[in-house]
């Protein structure tokens, strides 16, 4: 990522509850599908159209085609970096964005990444169970 920090827009909120997610966490751009547009109705404000933009649309390629090929921004991105705010479900209230780091994301990318590829390496703790169990 270049700095930026992602924020997941719960799509079950709707209205002045989405408007509120969305100013809370102070989001420059909302990209989304023409698909889901219509949950943004009722936010008013909160998404500004030239702040909107829909990644299955022409005008999402005629915005990004002068960036084709461009360098990559020079940022150093640290562990403890934000890179992504996730929702919490808000049963005890208004939702809570909670803060997953770069280190974060890198760890679980890292565990993931074995099993996208194919292999079946698991992580030792889970041999260790998968190996007492088989004991009995």
């Amino acid at each position: 990522m270049s700095g930026a920090t992602l924020v997941g827009v719960n799509p079950t909120r709707r209205g002045a509850d989405l408007a509120r997610d969305v100013t809370h966490t102070d989001c420059a751009l909302l990209v989304t599908e023409t698909a889901h547009l219509e949950l943004l109705e009722g936010t008013g404000d909160a998404v500004p159209s030239d702040a909107l933009f829909v990644a299955d649309t022409p005008e999402w390629h005629d915005t990004l085609t002068p960036y084709a090929g461009a360098a990559l921004p020079d940022v150093e991105i640290s562990p403890g970096d934000i890179y992504m705010l996730i929702f919490t479900s808000g049963t005890t209230g208004a939702p809570k964005a909670v803060r997953i780091s770069q280190g974060k994301m890198a760890a679980w990318g890292s565990h993931l990444a074995p099993k996208r590829a194919g292999t079946t390496t698991a992580p030792s703790s889970t041999r260790r169970r998968e190996s007492r169990r088989a004991r009995g």
